[in-house]
């Protein structure tokens, strides 16, 4: 009987030795860090199931010493100055559309150039991002100095409840 279990238990891939699993993430790294391809595709690309591929490479980037390796690394392929040119070049984006455009002169064109105003606009708002102008949602924190200016514009009733429900989102969000 213990046999016939044994026979229908799947079989597992053989255990991977440390060297090889290294030599997975650092050809994954360096295949993220070229940026052509999805998650999915870089991990299928370094040997790992095409059913789990993108949430292994996901985990595996959540690594702290992983990001570190990563950014490292991004920091060699992409230098800040390359990176600056590329977001100035964003900023004066434009598109071809097609117009039909009649010129004082009587001179028509079918296509023009005109501002990508979408393309403008997610580089200015990387910029800002990246100058600290804009910080993430996340990110913030409430001190006692934006504590006290909410409690002082509250109808003193309100305050004690105010605060007992700040309480309990911050911990909520702590989990």
């Amino acid at each position: 009987m213990a046999e016939k279990k044994k026979q229908n238990q799947p079989k597992h891939h053989a255990g991977k030795s440390r060297e090889v699993v290294k030599a997975r993430r650092n050809k994954i790294l360096k295949a993220m860090a070229k940026g052509n391809k999805t998650q999915k595709q870089v991990g299928i690309e370094a040997g790992l199931s095409p059913n789990s591929a993108g949430a292994q490479v996901h985990q595996i980037l959540q690594n702290p010493s992983i990001k570190k390796s990563f950014q490292e690394l991004l920091n060699e392929t992409i230098p800040d100055d390359r990176q600056a040119n590329k977001y100035l070049e964003c900023l004066d984006a434009t598109k071809v559309i097609s117009a039909n455009v009649i010129a004082s002169n009587g001179e028509t064109k079918d296509f023009i150039n005109v501002p990508d105003y979408a393309v403008q606009l997610k580089a200015n708002d990387s910029i800002s991002k990246l100058k600290g102008y804009v910080v993430d949602k996340s990110q913030h924190g409430l001190d006692e100095r934006v504590l006290s200016i909410l409690c002082s514009i509250l109808p003193s009733e309100y305050v004690q409840e105010f605060k007992k429900k700040l309480s309990e989102l911050l911990q909520a969000d702590k989990k």
